[in-house]
């Protein structure tokens, strides 16, 4: 009986093991890529973020709104290398924030906007055309 459980658990093993697939990615030799993580990519459900439109030219309105109220958040906007290319700190008394963005100093590519403020994070995709 031993010897049948060996021999079905070996077969059992073979199948799985020759069901996966295995890819292996090949780069250049100069390349010094690394894999990198990306947090909160996705919005918040609890938050409402727009921007619009989307793509722009690097002028574009903000709409976000929170459960609770803002006071003090903070935008980032980041590069697809995860640096911040633009930062700056706004002030609300209320839940909503409608500003209007002018950064004409962004190359054209997709960058990832991110407003937080001290209790809910929301991020989204931001695509810059020139």
């Amino acid at each position: 009986m031993k010897k049948s459980m060996i021999v079905m658990l070996v077969c059992l093993m073979t199948n799985i093991l020759s069901s996966q697939t295995l890819v292996k990615l090949k780069l250049p030799n100069n390349c010094n890529a690394v894999p990198q993580a990306v947090d909160n990519v996705l919005a918040d459900k609890s938050s409402n973020l727009e921007l619009y439109p989307n793509p722009n030219s690097g002028n574009f309105t903000l709409i976000i709104s929170f459960n609770d109220i803002i006071d003090k958040a903070i935008i980032n906007i980041y590069d697809t290398k995860g640096k911040s290319v633009y930062f700056e700190i706004v002030f609300s008394d209320s839940n909503k924030l409608v500003k209007q963005l002018h950064i004409g100093g962004l190359l054209a590519g997709t960058y990832i906007f991110e407003v937080k403020n001290k209790q809910q994070v929301s991020t989204t995709k931001l695509v810059i055309n020139k």
